[in-house]
């Protein structure tokens, strides 16, 4: 790529008739598939992901950007970087070839939802990272309420199946299973999401999660399958999980990361 002609479409293989949430959609999936994959967040593939995504996951930017590549005017990555750090291009200075840039040449060094601080005139904080996401508090009202709608589902089959302690465990394990993976694949969701207005789905393409997916993202209810020892591992594994959704990576969960899926409010 010519880094005094920025074609950010070419550059990242998008289409630039797809609209901008698709694109933010799109550029915050490849972002979060790299951290999953260990990219630490200074890494020059996440920053310029992260510079895309601050100028084309906006309207307003997005709309700059594409009116200068319209006029033909020669954008480098200074120029890029400024339109998402400020929301507008830098001036052109009449007495030389291209607009003024104070930053360095190099990709930026952008931190999902930490503030940037480059050697501009002020510091202006990344652009917040689907703030439809569900929060830790909104996630554990839905752990909360599905916990209930399973017990109250292991308790009929506990009852149906009460001679038997062995065959009322695997069978309250399946219920558990039917629930989670079944309601998720098919529908988007469980009870518990749908109730309170979330669903899940595939951070990359928006679509429900596979089984796969729905698997690693309750894969901390699946160990109680281990007699004793499963029960504390999920106890514990709630936990890190509760602890992990948090603003600075954008409310994904270390489950949500691994199967590469994103619980957001329904669209209207």
């Amino acid at each position: 790529m010519d880094p005094n002609n920025v074609d950010l479409y070419t550059a990242f293989g998008l289409d630039p008739g797809d609209d901008t949430d698709s694109l933010r959609l799109l550029l915050n999936g490849r972002d979060a598939q790299l951290e999953t994959q260990g990219v630490l967040p200074d890494h020059p593939q996440r920053q310029q992901l992260q510079t895309a995504y601050a100028v084309l996951g906006q309207e307003h930017t997005r709309r700059e950007y594409d009116t200068a590549i319209l006029q033909r005017r020669p954008l480098s990555w200074e120029d890029v970087r400024y339109l998402g750090n400020f929301g507008a291009l830098p001036q052109v200075d009449p007495f030389t070839a291209h607009p003024q840039a104070a930053a360095p040449a190099g990709p930026i060094n952008f931190n999902r939802g930490q503030p940037y601080a480059p050697s501009y005139p002020q510091s202006v904080p990344f652009p917040a990272v689907h703030s439809d996401r569900g929060s830790a508090g909104v996630r554990l009202a839905m752990v909360l309420i599905d916990g209930i709608i399973l017990g109250i589902a292991a308790g009929i089959v506990g009852g149906v199946v009460g001679f038997s302690e062995a065959l009322a465990y695997i069978g309250s394990f399946l219920v558990m299973v039917v629930y989670m993976l079944g309601f998720e694949t098919k529908t988007g969701g469980t009870p518990a999401k749908h109730l309170l207005g979330y669903e899940v789905r595939d951070v990359k393409t928006g679509a429900k999660p596979s089984l796969e997916q729905s698997a690693k993202r309750s894969w901390w209810r699946l160990v109680t399958i281990v007699p004793g020892l499963g029960g504390l591992v999920s106890l514990v594994g709630m936990i890190a999980i509760g602890s992990s959704i948090k603003p600075e990576n954008n409310y994904l969960g270390s489950h949500d990361r691994w199967s590469g899926t994103e619980v957001v409010k329904k669209q209207s």
